[in-house]
C-alpha cells in the first residue's frame, strides 16, 4: 500500500503529506520520494487547511472536515458507511468518484488526485464549504430533533411545562384516549384526595421492545416455544457427540485421577466417569418447554427491581416538586383538572 501511493504521487508531480496512521504506514526501508513526507498525528481541522486536495478512508468525521474546508476530496473506502460518503462526495462535483481499496491501482490514484486539483473540482468544494458554514448545525439538528419527538405527547395535560410521567386510563372506547400527569400533577391530585394514586401507572409516550429486536435472529429468547424447539433439536443432533464424550469419561476420567493421586484418584474418577455416562450434562433439553421458561421469559421484560426503582423515584419526584412549588402553581393543577373532569377506570 505504502509503495502504491509513493508511486501515485511521483505520476502527479505533486507534493504529498502521508500519515502514517494506526496501520503504520511506510517504513525506514522503502524508497520514499523526496516530495513524500510521511506525517504523524496532526488535527484534520488544521492540516486541512494547508493542502490543495485530501485522500482519506471517507470516515463520515474525515469527510465532513475535508468539505467544511472547501478542500476536494479523493475517498478510498474500506468499509461501512465510506463507500456512502464516497458517492456522496462525487455526487456533488467536489471529488472524482470513489475508489474500492481493492481495486486501488497507482495509476487510478494518481488520475484521481489530478481530477480532485481540477479548477471546477476546487470551485465546487469551496462552494460547498460556504454552504456548510452558513449552516447553522447544531440550531437544525436540535429542531429536527424535536419534529420527530411529537412534543404535545410528552406534557402534562394538566401542567403542560412539566413533562408526563403517569397516565391515567378513562372509560373511553378509544385505547389511546389517557389522562398524561406529570409526577407534579399526580401528586397534587393525590394529596388533595381528587386521584388515587393506585390508578396510575407508568406514561410511555413511545415504546422500545428492546428484547424483540433480535427475535429474527434467533439470538434472544423472546419467543419461549421456538426456544424449546431449538433446545431439543440442538440436543438431538448434538446426541451423538454427547454420548461419545460420556463414554469417553469413563475411561478417562480414571486414568487422570491415577495418576494425580494413584488408586484414590482413579476410584473417584471412575465415579466421576460413570456419573457422566448416566446422567450427562447436556441433554436434549426438555427442561426447555416447561411452564417456568415461558414465566422466565415474561419476568425478564420487566424486572421487578426495576419497576420498583422506577416507581419510587416517580414518587419522590412528585413530592419534591410538590414542595418546591407555589400555591397558585397548585391551584391551576386543581382548576384543570375539575374542568376536565375525566370519567377513569
Amino acid at each position: 500500500m505504502t509503495k502504491m501511493i509513493f508511486e501515485a504521487v511521483r505520476k502527479t508531480g505533486q507534493r504529498a503529506l502521508v500519515s502514517k496512521g494506526w496501520g503504520g504506514l511506510g517504513g525506514d526501508d522503502l524508497d520514499k520520494p523526496d516530495n513524500v513526507f510521511m506525517l504523524g498525528n496532526c488535527p484534520h481541522d488544521w492540516l486541512f487547511k494547508h493542502v490543495s486536495c485530501v485522500v482519506h478512508h471517507g470516515g463520515a468525521g474525515t469527510t465532513a472536515a475535508g468539505i467544511a474546508l472547501g478542500r476536494p476530496t479523493v475517498i478510498v473506502p474500506f468499509f461501512g458507511d465510506q463507500p456512502f460518503w464516497g458517492a456522496m462526495v462525487a455526487r456533488a462535483g467536489a471529488g472524482p468518484e470513489p475508489i474500492p481499496y481493492k481495486k486501488l491501482t497507482a495509476d487510478g490514484l494518481a488520475d484521481a488526485i489530478l481530477e480532485a486539483i481540477k479548477p471546477e473540482t476546487l470551485q465546487r468544494a469551496n462552494e460547498l464549504g460556504e454552504r456548510i458554514k452558513a449552516e447553522k448545525g447544531t440550531e437544525e439538528g436540535a429542531a429536527s430533533f424535536h419534529r420527530q419527538a411529537k412534543i404535545d405527547r410528552l406534557r402534562c395535560m394538566l401542567a403542560p411545562n412539566r413533562t408526563a410521567v403517569w397516565r391515567a386510563k378513562t372509560k373511553s372506547k378509544d385505547p389511546e384516549e389517557v389522562i398524561r400527569l406529570s409526577a407534579f400533577a399526580a401528586t397534587v391530585l393525590g394529596n388533595e384526595g381528587l386521584l388515587d394514586m393506585n390508578k396510575l401507572k407508568i406514561y410511555r409516550p413511545c415504546r422500545w421492545h428492546v428484547e424483540e429486536l433480535v427475535r429474527e435472529s434467533n439470538v434472544s429468547d423472546a419467543n419461549p416455544f421456538m426456544s424449546a424447539m431449538g433446545s431439543v433439536a440442538t440436543g438431538v443432533i448434538n446426541y451423538p457427540v454427547n454420548v461419545a464424550k460420556a463414554w469417553g469419561g469413563v475411561v478417562y476420567e480414571p486414568y487422570k485421577g491415577a495418576r494425580k493421586s494413584g488408586w484414590r484418584g482413579f476410584g473417584k474418577g471412575l465415579k466421576s466417569g460413570v456419573g457422566g455416562f448416566l446422567f450427562p450434562r447436556n441433554g436434549i433439553g426438555l427442561r426447555s418447554l416447561t411452564f417456568r421458561a415461558i414465566y422466565e421469559h415474561h419476568r425478564s421484560r420487566m424486572d421487578s427491581e426495576t419497576l420498583s426503582y422506577i416507581l419510587a423515584a416517580r414518587y419522590t419526584e412528585g413530592i419534591e416538586q410538590m414542595k418546591a412549588s407555589t400555591e397558585a402553581e397548585r391551584d391551576v393543577v386543581i382548576s384543570r383538572w375539575k374542568e376536565l373532569a375525566p370519567d377513569l377506570k
